[in-house]
């Protein structure tokens, strides 16, 4: 099975003690591992366009269900998606 994924945004900060409402997010479907991660990448510069600077939440979101976490890249490879949690767990 071929898993694609989900690139969420919610452009709005929240505290650490609010609960994120994903079901708000806009949400660009069907993306391959590295249209995931070139996506999830341009939209965390425009919300962190500084150090220190946050203005919004981004994950990303597999068809089987996890979450995923960008994992850099060994030198000479590629950056890969690395399941977090699953939705059924939060």
């Amino acid at each position: 099975m071929t898993i694609t994924y989900t690139v969420e945004a919610i452009n709005r900060p929240y505290g650490a003690s609010e609960h994120i409402p994903w079901g708000n997010a806009i949400r660009t479907e069907g993306l391959t591992e590295r249209g995931a991660i070139r996506l999830y990448r341009d939209i965390i510069r425009l919300y962190h366009p500084e150090p220190n600077a946050y203005s919004g939440h981004v994950r990303i979101v597999g068809s089987d269900d996890w979450t995923y976490t960008v994992e850099p890249p060994a030198p000479g490879d590629r950056a890969t998606l690395q399941a977090m949690y699953h939705l059924d767990d939060l």
